[in-house]
């Protein structure tokens, strides 16, 4: 008997590709056609377990049997480098230096740009001196540095357009791979000939899971292979494996046929791998937030309206918009139309349905563990702040002199604190009372420490941020470029900060005159101050805010100057997608 014909496993092609002949068709045309043929740049977008890997390894066996040189990469830190060093074996990692990253996030753009001609050189080298093409596949590339798929673009486009051998295929998520593909300066990827994968017909599943079996020396009893199929729901990775573990047990159990029992155990083992390998690793890159939007999908059923699954929130549509949009960019859920949402990978609803007290035990756990930090770090800040409680003792007093309608005690009071604070300090509105404060005595604390501190920010009737986020990130961020700026003795004293919202896009630099070059250790920034411990926790609450938001936090070091840069897409107040 042959062995197990079906493939479950990450970087195994399986014996029967079913329902992708039209890629791969369009792909192999692209190798005989010569430069420019459409199949030689290709995107393939598909949710989780819908064969987006084993395509590209597909596009790579057809291309090497042509004698085609093949790079196979993931869309990590480095990426560029890595195509250069396989390219040019020599090359060493001396000539292109990478600066720390802050959040996960690579700002080595300059020394990327160093590498640009370099990689586009060993790309026109490999193909003239090996009298064959290049084929560069490229997974995961919604996780990718845009500077690094920017450098990696323009050298392919620029050889493509010396007439010669190359072909590039790149794989992603849907909602994701769109946001990479339509970033500026990267036009050339929207060229690229799209394939979004969908399910595979469950008729065509079940013949291809015939024919295979068979294939293999096992028979299937009638009606198995239907009953097989339909488990699958059309998912390649999830044919693989009900495949795989019914042809083992009826080889367990030394028989040549699946029967019932063999499908039924099969199926039930095939699910727990699936919810193993795909649904949790899935459900881990999440925040609770989006966990109780999956939870209320799964009590309403497989699709269901937005606006129900806010009421069962007890939030309006416009509350969620923003975990909505996370969790359709993740490709969790899909939007089949106007208005409804419904699950994209499949069993998802079931494993909430079926773990659902575990899963809320769990997020309340974490998110006490988040309010108790973030209300460790405001106790903190009112210690140390005594405008805040200066603030909260004189709305306690207005409050009175309004309950007890002392209308000449509360404008008395009122001059009395408009020669204190309001007039002279508060001179900065942005519409959040929060955001006011903290600009405002900054300020003053500037003005103390002999620091020009000028602020460019506009009027906002939203902000992603709660009040407590908003005292710990801005904050901490000037509270950081003040103490940068108090270390300078020799040179002026200088912050920046520009506070700007554009469709939606939260943008937060600040900028600062610096002693010398910050201290860092394994890709943080150390503190020189005394309490060492409180600092690193502003710096680590500062990058926790911006990842609970999906945003992106970097700096860059010019000199003797340092930029931080914040952005956030926030789409509160927006209309419903």
């Amino acid at each position: 008997m042959q062995t197990n014909p079906f493939k479950p496993t990450a970087g195994k092609t399986p014996p029967t590709i079913i329902g992708r002949e039209d890629v791969l068709e369009e792909f192999s045309e692209g190798l005989i056609n010569g430069p420019g043929a459409p199949g030689r740049l290709m995107r393939i977008a598909g949710v989780r377990g819908t064969g987006k890997t084993v395509l590209l390894d597909e596009c790579s066996r057809l291309a090497q049997s042509r004698g085609w040189t093949v790079i196979k990469e993931v869309a990590t830190e480095g990426l560029c480098q890595r195509i250069l060093e396989q390219l040019q074996p020599k090359f060493q990692a001396k000539h292109a230096r990478f600066e720390p990253t802050v959040a996960g996030i690579s700002i080595g753009s300059i020394d990327i740009e160093r590498i640009g001609p370099s990689l586009r050189d060993a790309m026109r080298q490999t193909i003239t001196k090996n009298g064959n093409g290049l084929l560069i596949t490229l997974d995961e590339v919604q996780d990718a540095e845009l500077d690094e798929v920017r450098t990696l673009s323009i050298a392919i486009q620029q050889v493509i357009g010396e007439d010669l051998d190359i072909a590039f295929v790149f794989a992603g998520l849907p909602s994701m791979i769109e946001s990479i593909i339509n970033g500026k300066t990267l036009t050339f990827l929207r060229r690229a000939l799209p394939f979004d994968l969908k399910a595979v017909a469950v008729t065509e599943v079940s013949y291809s899971l015939e024919e295979t079996i068979e294939a293999s020396g096992m028979e299937l009893q009638p009606g198995i292979a239907g009953q097989l199929a339909e488990a699958t729901q059309g998912y390649p990775f999830m044919i693989q494996l009900v495949g795989y573990y019914a042809w083992q047990l009826a080889r367990r159990a030394h028989t040549a046929i699946i029967g019932e029992e063999e499908a039924e155990r099969g199926i039930a083992t095939a699910r727990e791998r699936f919810c193993a390998m795909v649904i949790e690793p899935a459900l881990q890159r999440i925040p609770p937030t989006c966990i109780a939007y999956l939870l209320s999908m799964a009590s309403l059923g497989q699709t269901s309206s937005t606006s129900m699954v806010a009421d069962a929130l007890n939030k309006t549509p416009q509350q969620v918009s923003s975990v909505r949009s996370r969790l359709l960019r993740e490709s969790i859920i899909e939007a089949p139309s106007y208005g409804k949402v419904s699950f994209a990978i499949p069993y998802m609803r079931d494993y909430l349905y079926e773990h659902k007290a575990e899963l809320e035990e769990c997020d309340k756990k974490l998110l006490q563990m988040k309010i108790n930090s973030l209300e460790a770090q405001y106790k903190e800040m009112l210690k140390s702040r005594k405008v805040v409680h200066d603030m909260k003792n004189h709305l306690l007093a207005l409050k009175k002199y309004d309950q007890e309608r002392d209308w000449e005690g509360l404008h008395q009071y009122l001059n009395e604190l408009s020669d204190d604070m309001l007039d002279d300090s508060y001179q900065i509105w942005t519409g959040n009372r929060m955001l006011d404060m903290i600009l405002n005595q900054k300020t003053k604390d500037a003005k103390e420490k002999e620091t020009d501190m000028q602020i460019e920010t506009e009027v906002f009737a939203t902000l992603p941020f709660s009040d407590r986020e908003i005292i710990s990130l801005f904050g901490n961020v000037l509270d950081n470029a003040l103490e940068a700026c108090e270390r300078i003795q020799d040179k002026k004293r200088w912050i920046k900060i520009k506070i700007k919202k554009k469709n939606h896009l939260l943008y937060i630099e600040t900028s600062n005159a610096i002693k010398e070059m910050p201290v860092q250790n394994q890709k943080e920034f150390v503190s020189v101050k005394e309490d060492e411990i409180l600092h690193g926790y502003g710096m680590k609450n500062i990058q926790d805010i911006v990842r609970k938001y999906d945003g992106i936090f970097r700096y860059k070091i010019y000199g003797e100057y340092l930029v931080c840069i914040i952005s956030i897409y926030d789409i509160r107040g927006a209309e419903e997608e």
